[in-house]
C-alpha cells in the first residue's frame, strides 16, 4: 500500500508520542483517517490495527459496568467492536462531507469523539435488545455506486433498525394503557419498579389515595394478562425465570395443591422487593405463588423493551444527554427521568465508564509503580475547588494526587491532611476501596485509613509531623505512592 504506508507509520509514532506527552497534533493519523473516510480500504485496515485495541477497551469497559442490565459478557466484545467498525464505515459513506470536516486540522480529537459516540450508541442498543433477539448487520463489503447513492439519501441512523417484536408488544401495550393514571402505573411501577406509595407521592393530584393506586394497578395488570393477544408473545420472548427462594427456610411442608392466596399486585410488590419478610416467606413456601410470581416476572421482562420505548429517552437522546448535546430544556427533562429510572441511570453510568477509558493502554503494574516511586513530584500549586491551595505530590500518566495540610492545635497529632485523587483529564478517581497513610519513621505508629467521596476527595485527621507513605487500594490493584513529609503547610 504505497499511498497509505507513510501516514500509517507516522500515525503509529504519533500514538506512542501521545502516550508520553499528550500532544494532540497528529498529522499522520489525520491523513490516514481522511483516506479511510474516502473509502480507501488499505487505510481502514491500518486504522484497525492502530485503534482496534483502544476500541476493544471501550467495549470492554461498557460491558464490565453494565453486565447487570445488558445481558452481555466479555465474550461479546469482539462482535460489538466489529459492529462499531461497521457503523463507523457506514457513517463515512452516508456523511462523507461531515466525516472529512472532523479533520479540518491535524487534530483527531473529534474523530476520537465520534468513535466513543458510536460505541455508546451500539452498547445502549444492545442493552435494550429483547432477550433471544439477534440482529444481523449488513455485510461490510464496499457499496456499489448505486448502493452508495441510495445510502446517502437516507437519514443518518445507527444500526440496527427497530425490532419488529418490540413494535408488536408496544402496540399491544398502547392499546391497553389508556388513561393518565395507567400510564403513570406503567412507568413508575412496571418500568421503574417503585412502590404504590411512591406513585402517590410523585403524583398526589392524580390519585385520591394509595388504595386507588393499587386498584388501578390491579385492573391494568389483569387487562393486559387476560387479553388473548398476549399469548402470541410468549414463544418469541423465550423467557425462563427461577425466583431465588433458597434464603427463606421452608417452615412447614407446603401443600402442592393449594392455590396462591395473593393477587397480582402483591406478587408484583414481591418481585420488586417491596413486601414484608412475613409475606415474602409465605409466598416462597407456596409452590403455586412461586410459579405465579415467576410467570408474572417473565411477562414484565417481555414488556420491558416496549415500556422503555414508551417512557424512556431513546438511545440517541440518552447519549446526547450524556455528552451534553441536548438543548437546555431537554437536558432538564431527561435528567428528571433519569433520577427516577434505575435502568437509565445504569446506562448513563455505563456511558461514563466509556469516557473514562484512557486513549492509550495503561502500563503494567510494575511499570506503573516504578513511575510512581521515581518520577519527581510537581511542586507548583494546582488550582482546584475548595478553599486553600493544593500541591501536586504525585503525577503519573494515569493519576494525580493533590494534598494540602493544616495545623489544627498546638498539641501532638495536630495535623490534618486534605487530598484529591484524579485521573488524567481532571476526572475524579472514585473507584477507591481505601486510602491508607502510614508513618514510615515510627514502626509502631497506627495506620490511618479513609476513603474518597464522589469528587475523589478525602480527609485524614490527627496526624503527627513526620514522613508518610500513602497507599491507594482499588479492586484491581494497590498503588503505593512515594513518601512525603507532613509538618509544613502546603
Amino acid at each position: 500500500m504505497p499511498t497509505v504506508k507513510p501516514p500509517c507509520t507516522e500515525c503509529q509514532k504519533e500514538r506512542r508520542q501521545f502516550l508520553r506527552d499528550g500532544n494532540k497534533k497528529s498529522p499522520g493519523c489525520a491523513e490516514l483517517w481522511r483516506l479511510a473516510f474516502a473509502q480507501d480500504m488499505d487505510a481502514w485496515n491500518c486504522i484497525k490495527i492502530i485503534f482496534e485495541p483502544w476500541i476493544t477497551r471501550l467495549c470492554d469497559a461498557s460491558i464490565y459496568s453494565s453486565s447487570k442490565i445488558s445481558g452481555l459478557s466479555r465474550q461479546d466484545v469482539p462482535d460489538i467492536a466489529q459492529d462499531v467498525w461497521h457503523n463507523l464505515w457506514r457513517y463515512a459513506v452516508r456523511n462523507p462531507t461531515d466525516a472529512l470536516g472532523l479533520l479540518a486540522e491535524d487534530d483527531i480529537s473529534r474523530v476520537i469523539g465520534l468513535i466513543k459516540t458510536t460505541v455508546k450508541h451500539r452498547v445502549v442498543e444492545l442493552c435494550r435488545k429483547p432477550h433471544g433477539y439477534e440482529d444481523v448487520l449488513p455485510d461490510d463489503d464496499p457499496l456499489t455506486g448505486v448502493d452508495r447513492e441510495s445510502v446517502k439519501s437516507q437519514p443518518p441512523k445507527v444500526d440496527p433498525p427497530e425490532v419488529e417484536g418490540v413494535l408488536d408488544i408496544l402496540a399491544f401495550l398502547q392499546r391497553h394503557i389508556k388513561t393518565a393514571q395507567e400510564k403513570i402505573i406503567a412507568e413508575v411501577i412496571f418500568l421503574q419498579e417503585m412502590k404504590p406509595l411512591d406513585v402517590f407521592d410523585l403524583h398526589p393530584g392524580k390519585f385520591a389515595n394509595v388504595e386507588e393506586v393499587n386498584q388501578v394497578r390491579q385492573t391494568l395488570i389483569r387487562r393486559l394478562r387476560n387479553d388473548p393477544a398476549s399469548r402470541k408473545f410468549d414463544s418469541s420472548a423465550s423467557l425462563q425465570f427461577k425466583l431465588e427462594n433458597d434464603e427463606v427456610p421452608m417452615q412447614e411442608k407446603p401443600n402442592l395443591f393449594d392455590p396462591c392466596p395473593y393477587d397480582e399486585g402483591v406478587l408484583l410488590d414481591y418481585i420488586n422487593g417491596h413486601v414484608t419478610v412475613a409475606i415474602r416467606a409465605a409466598i416462597e413456601r407456596s409452590p403455586a405463588c412461586v410459579q405465579a410470581a415467576a410467570d408474572l416476572k417473565a411477562e414484565l421482562a417481555m414488556w420491558q423493551p416496549a415500556l422503555r420505548q414508551m417512557f424512556c429517552p431513546t438511545s440517541e437522546k440518552l447519549v446526547a444527554y450524556q455528552e451534553k448535546n441536548l438543548p437546555a430544556n431537554q437536558q432538564l427533562v431527561v435528567a428528571a427521568h433519569i433520577r427516577q429510572c434505575p435502568v437509565c441511570l445504569e446506562e448513563l453510568q455505563m456511558l461514563d465508564a466509556i469516557d473514562a477509558v484512557p486513549s492509550e493502554p495503561q502500563p503494567s503494574l510494575p511499570r506503573r509503580l516504578y513511575k510512581l516511586i521515581f518520577q519527581p513530584a510537581t511542586l507548583a500549586p494546582v488550582p482546584v475547588r475548595g478553599e486553600g491551595s493544593y500541591r501536586t505530590i504525585e503525577r503519573t500518566p494515569q493519576i494525580e494526587l493533590l494534598i494540602r495540610t493544616t495545623r489544627t492545635t498546638g498539641k501532638q497529632g495536630n495535623w490534618m491532611l486534605f487530598g484529591r485523587v484524579r485521573y488524567e483529564g481532571d476526572q475524579p478517581m472514585t473507584q477507591v476501596e481505601s486510602i491508607v497513610m502510614q508513618d514510615v519513621e515510627e514502626e509502631d505508629a497506627p495506620e490511618f485509613s479513609t476513603t474518597v467521596d464522589e469528587q475523589g476527595a478525602f480527609t485524614v485527621k490527627g496526624l503527627d509531623a513526620g514522613l508518610y507513605r500513602i497507599r491507594i487500594l482499588t479492586a484491581a490493584e494497590e498503588i503505593i505512592l512515594r513518601e512525603f513529609r507532613v509538618g509544613e503547610t502546603y
